[in-house]
């Protein structure tokens, strides 16, 4: 019997397939995770189409998500490509329901494979700017076959057009469909003493996602917490909480992060907390730091908004925006850039309770902008939307040839 992962479908089955053939763990990845919960609760039985270990495939599992593997990119002569030949196979095999990718990368072989499948429908995320402009005839001609685009914010409908040449009437602003459940309810004192949080300092909080395999989009933070502490001397001094969703030990830069701060003399400036809520730690520290390891906003920093909590991002379009719908609710900062840090930390801490309450103040219409219930709403809704004009679209197509 064949058990290869590319042939390993079971016949006579409708699913939607769900595509990210990435080795990270980020917003991206949370984003497919989250889609496919959402179709299951309404029956489309989705498959996760993923690299076999990787992190996308280990939360899936978790989540009790059905998991098939790709092979991976096979060698050849000078680089490494990925065969897709996966995908004709499964469409002969399988009843296909929809597929959403999220990697454009990944879109125009699979735009290629489905130009003889008109009723299956093609959703793709874009969670980030593209990098390049995908305007020349060839890549017209392929996103043609794309019906849907989802995007977080409106800035990058922008992008979207711009770079991709997309309509408008293809793109969907769905946010970032999160939710804080009732820890923004729970008693602030507490939290920080479950968490053993010193109250006497400043702190700051950190998600570090387990896949990086370098430091260097972290070395800014750690710089500017050991310049903030060197110059405000004899003041309140500043803690850094570096979180992780996995044991720091399973962290493949854990143990030249520990060198690089010991040789800095930052051990006490820089804690490191695993295996518990990260909402928790977001509700109970001063500040919230993301780091400058993608494009976009990160659905955490999302998240430290509506538990009330400033936020201090990397600068981008889709980050400007929003502080300029929301002034007052954080700061940006230039990657690379430990002095423009530490002096973003200085201006926020400094005026600390300004910037909650301008939190509290745009905190309900956040919410409302990227709530998991209207994410859900619109995700699910252009699902059924698309399905049924694919499906009007091929049946005109067939009374047509058959009146021919």
């Amino acid at each position: 019997m064949n058990t290869t992962p590319e042939n390993n479908f079971k016949k006579n089955r409708e699913i939607s397939l769900f595509i990210c053939l990435t080795e990270s763990w980020s917003t991206r990845e949370r984003s497919l995770i989250k889609d496919a919960k959402l179709a299951k609760q309404k029956d489309y039985a989705p498959i996760i189409f993923c690299l076999k270990d990787s992190f996308l495939d280990q939360y899936s599992q978790r989540e009790g998500l059905e998991v098939k593997y790709h092979f991976g990119k096979v060698q050849r002569h000078f680089y490494k490509w990925y065969r897709y030949r996966f995908l004709s196979k499964l469409l002969k095999s399988e009843k296909v329901i929809f597929i959403h990718c999220y990697d454009l990368n990944l879109i125009w072989p699979i735009c290629f494979f489905l130009r003889n499948s008109p009723m299956i429908p093609l959703f793709l995320t874009i969670d980030r700017a593209p990098r390049r402009s995908y305007l020349e005839i060839w890549h017209k001609a392929l996103l043609t076959r794309v019906d849907q685009v989802f995007v977080s914010s409106e800035s990058m409908i922008d992008e979207a057009k711009l770079r991709l040449g997309l309509l408008p009437r293809k793109i969907t602003v769905l946010g970032y469909g999160v939710s804080i459940g009732e820890i923004q309810k729970s008693d602030l004192n507490k939290i920080k003493s479950e968490l053993a949080i010193n109250t006497e300092s400043h702190t700051i909080g950190s998600l570090i996602s387990p896949h990086h395999k370098n430091m260097d989009f972290i070395l800014p933070l750690i710089y500017a917490v050991n310049g903030y502490n060197q110059k405000h001397h004899g003041d309140k001094d500043l803690r850094l909480i570096l979180i992780s969703e996995k044991k720091w030990n399973q962290n493949q830069i854990y143990k030249e992060l520990i060198r690089f701060i010991k040789d800095a003399g930052s051990e006490e400036d820089i804690l490191f907390y695993s295996g518990c809520s990260i909402e928790m730690f977001q509700r109970a520290v001063d500040l919230w730091i993301s780091s400058a390891e993608g494009n976009n906003l990160s659905d955490y920093a999302v998240k430290s908004l509506l538990l009330g909590v400033p936020i201090l991002v990397p600068r981008n379009a889709e980050v400007m925006e929003l502080f300029n719908s929301f002034p007052g609710t954080g700061e940006a900062y230039r990657k690379n850039d430990s002095l423009g840090v530490r002096e973003k930390l200085e201006k926020v801490l400094a005026k600390k309770k300004t910037y909650l309450k301008q939190v509290a103040k745009g905190s309900k219409k956040i919410k409302i902008m990227h709530s998991v219930e209207a994410y859900s709403e619109t995700l699910i809704s252009r699902y059924k939307k698309t399905i049924s004009a694919r499906k009007r679209a091929a049946t005109k197509t067939r009374n047509i040839l058959s009146r021919d």
